[in-house]
């Protein structure tokens, strides 16, 4: 191939890649309700949370140190996950309010359940995220509002009702919801 013809290659799959994303329709406030930006805050918050150690710090503290290692040693950096700028809708609510809803499972009530004995554990990692989401923000503490889901857990319908803004930790572990 000629050099030309290479560069004609970059340029065409650099615009092919484009196109899904800027063809895809609007965004910003009227198409997705603040949730894609509550998405993209708490992955610049938890890229954060991980470049600072804090994620191993509280995995030692909390007696999972040997059993928690890393599957990667290329984490992002904090620069490659910027924060969103102006938050609306869901991420300005929980930010104004300064309470999130968090969905979980009632089965992390039953001691019998392998989700029990996690359960609690999460909760300090959440925590982090939530910290880090605040300061940023220049908000007070954020409240964790925790929302049962009962069985059958139908956590997507839950999640996309508006009923909770997230969905606990643990629920996010795997499993299938729905039949999605």
């Amino acid at each position: 191939m000629t050099k030309l013809t290479n560069h004609l290659m970059i340029v065409g799959s650099t615009i092919a890649f484009m196109l899904p994303v800027s063809c895809s329709g609007p965004t910003g406030p009227s198409s997705d309700s603040g949730r894609q930006q509550l998405v993209d805050a708490l992955d610049a918050a938890w890229v954060r949370v991980l470049d600072r150690g804090e994620l191993r710090q509280k995995t030692v503290e909390a007696g999972m140190g040997d059993v928690m290692i890393n599957i990667a040693d290329c984490l992002p950096s904090p620069h490659v996950v910027p924060y969103p700028e102006k938050p609306y809708g869901v991420l300005k609510r929980i930010l104004d309010e300064e309470k999130i809803r968090v969905g979980r499972s009632s089965g992390l009530d039953d001691p019998g359940a392998t989700a029990y004995y996690f359960g609690a554990k999460p909760g300090d990692v959440l925590s982090l995220v939530l910290a880090e989401l605040a300061s940023h923000y220049g908000t007070g503490p954020l409240e964790v509002e925790q929302i049962t889901i009962p069985p059958p857990f139908s956590n997507t319908s839950v999640l996309n009702s508006g009923d909770i803004d997230i969905v606990g930790t643990v629920n996010a572990l795997g499993g299938e919801t729905e039949d999605l």
